[in-house]
């Protein structure tokens, strides 16, 4: 929890920052935490619920973090 609080906002001032600081690496790391942050609660409530493994719930994530945060669609699909 403490990692993806930590990359999203070094990625909110990555964005909003008006120097080519490169922005898609970071979107992709908060968006991969925050979907293993979502494996990881679905897991511990629920765990006869889940059929897939953690590094997919990762690449989901980071796939619709980096979609909703370019406005992009092109931009998710081609994780």
């Amino acid at each position: 929890i403490l990692a993806f609080a930590y990359k999203f906002t070094v990625t909110a001032v990555a964005v909003t920052l008006p120097l080519p600081v490169g922005l898609f690496t970071p979107v992709f790391i908060t968006g991969s935490i925050l979907g293993r942050l979502l494996w990881k609660v679905v897991f511990t409530y629920a765990p006869g619920f889940l059929r897939c493994s953690p590094w997919e719930f990762a690449l989901v994530g980071a796939a619709s973090f980096t979609t909703g945060v370019t406005r992009g669609i092109s931009t998710g699909i081609k994780i």
